[in-house]
């Protein structure tokens, strides 16, 4: 991302800097007594400034100051030395008004990018649930796994640092007789490790069933083409996040009985499945087989928020909620499941003698927060419920605040 920035630094930069010298030369060869036009009724040099700066940011600035400086004491008189400074102090304005606006503009492309990646996943859990509903409806004694059952393995061949890609493989040749299939995984939409069962593969990204996956953002399988592949697959399943592809699953080989629409879709959310966890377990040093998946969801959320609020000062708090006693708990769980939005998300720690149910709000204000936590302890009797709201970063404060004993004032 840094070299990215930087790229586009450079390219801003030498991309201003080329129209601000054409202009120049343009200006001293066919307006050489007044180049900057600082005589001139029409402000034209306020404009052009303003233009390039609130396009370009502060570098144009900078740029359009040291060489319309070089200009001005070559051919202008001292005289005129204070309405070139009042043009330089608008560029300055132009630059920071540039600046304020690029960070809002970049915040909201966070909090954007953060809200649909939490529909993404929402849309995936709702499609598990529907299967591995059909499926114990369906055909949950002619399989040997169910969807629950693919999951576990998943995570412990993850957690037990093996070789989870491998064991994916063999996870589908289990479960849905996939004979040949090849993993292929991606990062900058470029591909860095194929796993495979086919027995010397090549990955052809030019191959028209994987052009019709990658470009539909879903499951292509070989009925929909016309024609027959060179390479011969039947299937190829793609994984996005936030339209940038993650990995694809090419089947070549798989039972007739086996090959169908709904046996695709179980290997897309299996699949997705997977990658998720990797990433988690990635980025969470703390993964491991005995925490429950609600308190691994809730931490890697948590650790996401706090990346945002420290790197684009996006705010988002945590409110710890102590009943008083076990019964109130409960039924301030069963209020708080009933009114929190669906990106919130709750978590309950007892240390056997008192309860904190602690609430990620993410990407609220104090306010908004206040008012949430307000709401939803006017159901009961005022000292019955004490709570607290923390920033997202005060994490030491909210393992502190946990551990402190509630009792009636």
């Amino acid at each position: 991302m840094k070299n990215l920035l930087n790229k586009l630094n450079f390219r801003r930069f030498f991309e201003s800097l080329s129209i601000i010298f054409l202009l120049c030369f343009i200006a001293i060869f066919f307006h050489k007594s007044d180049p900057l036009f600082l005589k001139s009724n029409f402000p034209i040099f306020t404009i052009v400034s303003a233009i390039l700066v609130l396009f370009y940011g502060f570098l144009a600035g900078f740029s359009i100051i040291v060489i319309s400086g070089v200009v001005f004491f070559l051919f202008y008189p001292s005289s005129l030395l204070t309405p070139l400074l009042g043009e330089f102090i608008l560029i300055l304005i132009f630059s920071q008004f540039h600046n304020i606006w690029g960070r809002k503009v970049l915040k909201s492309l966070h909090i954007s990018k953060y809200y649909q990646d939490k529909l993404t996943k929402l849309t995936h859990a709702f499609y598990t649930l529907k299967i591995s509903h059909d499926e114990l409806e369906k055909s949950y004694v002619s399989k040997p796994y169910s969807i629950r059952d693919s999951f576990e393995i998943i995570k412990k061949s993850i957690i037990k640092n093996e070789d989870p890609f491998k064991e994916f493989l063999l996870l589908l040749k289990n479960s849905y007789n996939v004979q040949q299939v090849a993993l292929v995984t991606y990062q900058k939409n470029r591909e860095i490790k194929i796993d495979s069962t086919i027995q010397n593969f090549r990955f052809n990204k030019d191959n028209p069933l994987i052009q019709e996956a990658i470009s539909t953002f879903k499951p292509a399988y070989i009925d929909q083409l016309d024609t027959q592949t060179e390479d011969d697959f039947l299937a190829v399943i793609p994984i996005f996040k936030t339209n940038s592809l993650k990995a694809l699953l090419l089947i070549k080989k798989i039972p007739f009985l086996s090959f169908n629409k709904e046996s695709l879709l179980q290997m897309s959310i299996i699949l997705r499945y997977f990658y998720d966890q990797l990433e988690i377990y990635q980025n969470f040093q703390n993964y491991h087989y005995s925490m429950s998946q609600k308190e691994l969801l809730f931490r890697y959320e948590l650790n996401i928020l706090r990346h945002l609020k420290k790197e684009f000062l996006i705010d988002s708090y945590i409110a710890v909620f102590k009943p008083f006693d076990h019964l109130l708990e409960h039924s301030f769980r069963r209020k708080l499941e009933s009114d929190i939005r669906v990106i919130d998300q709750f978590i309950i720690y007892n240390d056997g003698i008192h309860v904190s149910i602690v609430v990620l709000l993410p990407l609220s204000s104090y306010s908004s927060s206040l008012d949430f936590a307000k709401k939803i302890t006017n159901y009961f009797k005022y000292d019955d419920i004490k709570y607290e709201l923390f920033d997202i970063l005060e994490i030491e404060l909210v393992k502190k605040y946990i551990k402190y004993p509630y009792a009636r004032v």
